[in-house]
């Protein structure tokens, strides 16, 4: 078992709403991130400290007004101050 470990996103592609399911060995300041294919960050949040385990995080798109979401590829990046995490998705409108 790794001490940080994100999972593939579950429906890829998705449309309009998938599950990230991640793990963290101990607590973390954990912060999540997407990315267009051109690498422009088009959405950001941070989840604060997250407690040792097991979790899964929510990418709900129709949430993102300020940012609304075309189709694509799209990258996700789970951080904490010592690891990064990136994974593909795709997105279907």
């Amino acid at each position: 078992m790794h001490d940080f470990n994100v999972e593939q996103n579950y429906p890829n592609p998705f449309n309009g709403r998938t599950i990230i399911k991640y793990y963290l060995q101990s607590t973390e300041n954990l912060k999540f991130e997407l990315y267009n294919v051109l690498g422009e960050r088009v959405f950001a949040e941070d989840l604060g400290n997250v407690s040792a385990g097991e979790h899964q995080y929510s990418l709900n798109t129709a949430s993102l007004k300020s940012t609304p979401l075309t189709s694509g590829i799209y990258f996700y990046v789970f951080s904490t101050a010592n690891k990064r995490e990136t994974r593909k998705l795709v997105l279907l409108n």
